[in-house]
């Protein structure tokens, strides 16, 4: 197959699973009618993550697949450059970086944070991706998002999936750290 037909292809079967996407601004977030997201134990999302504290940066492609069981990040530079895969349970974590494989146990945000450099509330995020508050834990809303453990959680788009709303764009701020987070496809 010659590179014009392989790149037709390509592009072809990237706009039919996008076909189903509709990414719109969102002026106000809503956070009303959104429990059901709760009850669904498994989702993949794909996308960019920028992090930053002031003094450091990080950059990456971002694969993110949870179940009830285990949640597994993949992290990947410039072209799959400096591939992490980055697997959590319940008090343990196992990084892979390609070259080794090393296991650590303790509070998932604390060993993210450690192995990162920058300050990542992996706890919180796995329900902040999605829209929704950390359960059992108290909020303020604000105008397109919501504050919770002293963080600013803001969602800049939101897309429709199907009939899931789910967040395209989002911002995370607690003093100098920051989370940018661009989600551009779910499963």
């Amino acid at each position: 197959m010659n590179f014009r037909a392989l790149l037709l292809v390509l592009l072809s079967t990237q706009l039919f699973a996008c076909a189903d996407r509709i990414v719109k601004e969102s002026a106000l977030f809503k956070l009303e009618g959104r429990d059901y997201l709760y009850q669904k134990s498994k989702w993949t999302f794909s996308g960019r993550l920028a992090i930053s504290d002031g003094e450091q940066s990080l950059s990456a492609a971002i694969v993110w697949g949870h179940d009830p069981h285990r949640d597994a990040i993949e992290l990947s530079g410039a072209f799959g450059q400096g591939r992490t895969l980055i697997e959590l349970t319940e008090g343990k974590m196992i990084v892979d970086n390609g070259d080794r494989r090393v296991q650590y146990s303790g509070q998932e945000d604390v060993l993210v944070s450690n192995l990162l450099g920058l300050a990542v509330p992996v706890s919180a995020l796995k329900y902040w991706v999605r829209g929704l508050v950390l359960p059992e834990q108290g909020y303020v809303l604000i105008d397109k998002g919501f504050l919770q453990s002293q963080w600013q959680v803001k969602y800049l788009q939101m897309q429709f999936i199907g009939r899931d709303e789910l967040p395209r764009k989002i911002k995370i701020d607690k003093g100098k750290a920051r989370l940018k987070l661009v989600i551009n496809q779910w499963q």
